[in-house]
């Protein structure tokens, strides 16, 4: 089988990840091609036929419409496989030029779907993106990874590292500072916690997240660490992950904290509703519920533990990049099945 990935963007997130990791996984089962821009080049193994196009150009550039359709003929795959709107919305735009069967990978919610609707099979990395798609011709595959080698910070070093309070529970929050985590939800909901936060990432919000932080006087419980080299180290040496994101697809937090085993708090986004317990998820822009399972964990850590336990199994069986390459592969089978 001969399968092409498109990814449209030159950004450096979960999508791009997801798409590069996938794509080395699925090298070892079928000839895979990869057409991205020219930068993700050194982040794909030998087996990826790679194939560099400028896809930030705009959907409607005729120039760029044009070099997509001849590099396909080039390629000649059996499958195309689009992730995010803008690749499916071009793949879209020229399959008609294309002999071959199209699937796209929906990886976080949107009001318009654009070219989703025109293509033979369509991916959901979680139930709640899946509701606005269409049944027959879908399939839920959640992000997976495989851990990287890596020293574990324990928790004696990240006490040390960061001036904690020996004492306290260790709560962690990942990702970039912006609106989108929502980490000023945090900070509110944090107000009266006896435990310590420590949040790492850095972003644009970063400046207007520390004011905040002194002006409600948590210095000595909530730390803002900035970036740090594969942050999921951090997770070894806390109690607990909270995630107070707006909107999210994955997250890819969920999934490292739920593979080393570490319990974890939500707001109710993406697939973090698909793998905990409601008790421990709340809605978004509520700092007042997040407050309350922060306080909950606190309460009933050993219970917490003990319901984790089979989520942490399960993530083993499902949530790794061979268990997300096979799903893939499975679905391109069954596509590729259908009558035309």
């Amino acid at each position: 089988m001969k399968v092409c990935m498109l990814l449209a963007g030159d950004e450096e997130g979960g999508l791009e990840k997801h798409v590069m990791e996938l794509a080395n996984a699925l090298s070892e089962k079928v000839d895979l091609h990869l057409v991205a821009h020219a930068k993700y080049r050194d982040r794909v193994v030998p087996a990826v036929q790679f194939h560099a196009i400028d896809l930030t150009r705009s959907r409607r550039n005729p120039f760029l419409l044009f070099e997509l359709v001849r590099t396909l003929h080039r390629i000649k795959p059996d499958l195309v496989h689009a992730h995010a709107v803008k690749a499916t919305d071009l793949l879209a735009k020229i399959r008609h030029w294309v002999a071959a069967r199209t699937v796209a990978t929906l990886h976080n919610r949107r009001r318009r779907l654009g070219g989703y609707g025109q293509m033979d099979g369509v991916i959901a990395i979680n139930h709640e993106i899946a509701q606005s798609l269409n049944p027959a011709t879908l399939k839920i595959i959640p992000n997976g990874m495989d851990l990287p080698s890596y020293t574990p910070v324990l928790r004696p070093a990240l006490v040390e590292e960061f001036g904690l309070d020996p004492e306290l529970p260790i709560f962690l929050a990942m990702g970039r500072l912006v609106d989108a985590k929502g980490f000023d939800v945090l900070l509110d909901a944090w107000q009266g916690i006896d435990a310590s936060l420590v949040i790492l990432g850095d972003g644009e919000r970063q400046a207007a997240l520390q004011t905040k932080l002194e002006q409600q006087r948590m210095q000595a419980r909530v730390i803002l660490a900035g970036h740090r080299e594969l942050a999921l180290r951090y997770l070894h040496g806390s109690d607990f992950l909270v995630i107070s994101s707006r909107n999210e697809g994955g997250p890819y937090t969920l999934v490292e904290a739920l593979l080393i085993g570490v319990p974890v708090l939500s707001t109710r986004v993406g697939m973090c509703s698909d793998w905990l317990p409601s008790a421990y998820l709340c809605e978004t822009n509520d700092a007042s519920g997040l407050h309350g399972l922060v306080e909950q964990a606190l309460n009933n850590p050993q219970q917490m533990h003990q319901e984790f336990e089979p989520i942490f199994r399960r993530a083993e069986a499902s949530l790794t990049l061979h268990g997300m390459a096979q799903s893939a592969l499975d679905f391109y089978r069954q596509v590729l099945a259908r009558p035309q």
